[in-house]
């Protein structure tokens, strides 16, 4: 397995994991799926989940799917998010699993990747992975110099670094992060 640091500007806890500007990047990207009509799969991934803050959003916004899989590397966090889902009663739907998310094996016919820690994870195998035909909404961000792999500055080096058969979407939001900063968040939807 491969160690990630992380490198996000919020604190490492499960609350540092659902700041206000996280928050709203989850809900960007769901309401771009919606507004899209990508609202039904099989099975969501969410790689790099850290403490899984995303998977309350997928119910919330009322997503389709049969099951979701919060992948993340660290044990640690995996067991937080099964301990969360089993106390709020959705672990029936959601799923914590701890894994090098380039190692994931996807499964259903419809499938939902998403990644919102493309400046967390180092290197882009993950996509390759990701079967052809796949629905893949993908997340970054700017102004992390410590992270430089993974550093896209600009909207169109994010967009080069994560190419998609068929692109549907691509923007970027400004945000505010925990730390008082603003950042610009990129975002791209589309098909593998």
């Amino acid at each position: 397995m491969l160690a990630i640091e992380l490198f996000e500007n919020s604190p490492d806890t499960p609350a540092g994991s659902r700041t206000e500007d996280l928050n709203l990047g989850k809900l960007w990207l769901l309401t771009e799926l919606n507004r899209l009509g990508l609202d039904t799969f099989d099975n969501v991934y969410v790689l790099g989940s850290w403490y899984g803050s995303f998977g309350p959003y997928l119910l919330y916004k009322q997503l389709q799917f049969d099951h979701a899989y919060l992948v993340d590397i660290k044990h640690k966090n995996t067991k937080w998010v099964q301990d969360f889902n089993r106390k709020i009663g959705i672990d029936d739907q959601i799923t914590a699993v701890t894994q090098d998310c380039c190692q994931t094996k996807f499964h259903g016919d419809r499938i939902l990747v998403i990644n919102t820690s493309t400046n967390d994870i180092p290197r882009t195998q993950w996509l390759a992975n990701t079967p052809k035909g796949t629905v893949v909404a993908i997340q970054g961000r700017d102004g992390q110099p410590n992270n430089p792999d993974n550093l896209a500055q600009d909207l169109d080096t994010f967009d080069q670094r994560y190419p998609l058969d068929k692109t549907l979407y691509l923007d970027t939001i400004k945000l505010q992060g925990a730390d008082g900063k603003t950042y610009n968040r990129f975002m791209k939807i589309g098909i593998r």
